[in-house]
């Protein structure tokens, strides 16, 4: 996946389920668009999203992606809890190409929860450095 068309994508995809008033509406990141709308209201935009962003969040080390998102572009395209769903995806995927094998030898889990606990905390330290409160996720 070629990322230099993300977020003129992204904007489209805010608009087209309702999040953002115009195609053109710029955003700061996502953790604001999701803050400022009924969790119920981020049900179509999210799944959108898991499905164009699901390869693109390193979550497994031992098997990179081709164009991950960094650090920016997490903070900027996910929130906690689309961080969470993309996180269940990966476990759900990689558990399917495992079934023949036994479960306590499904090491992936561990490292896909490892990277993830490291990148939630990257959202913990955004908001202290805000100043802002709770979070939905």
């Amino acid at each position: 996946m070629d990322n230099t068309k993300l977020p003129q994508i992204y904007q489209a995809l805010l608009y087209l389920t309702g999040l953002t008033p115009s195609i053109t509406t710029d955003f700061t990141d996502y953790f604001s668009v999701s803050t400022s709308h009924p969790t119920e209201n981020l049900f179509v935009f999210e799944i959108l999203a898991i499905i164009l962003l699901h390869q693109s969040v390193d979550l497994d080390p031992k098997y990179p992606n081709f164009t991950p998102l960094n650090e920016e572009e997490i903070l900027r395209y996910l929130s906690p809890r689309l961080l969470k769903i993309l996180t269940i995806l990966h476990l759900g995927d990689n558990g399917s190409y495992n079934l023949p094998i036994k479960f306590e030898d499904w090491t992936f889990v561990t490292r896909i929860w490892r990277t993830y606990k490291r990148l939630k905390k990257l959202f913990g330290r955004r908001r202290r450095r805000r100043g802002s409160g709770g979070s939905k996720g």
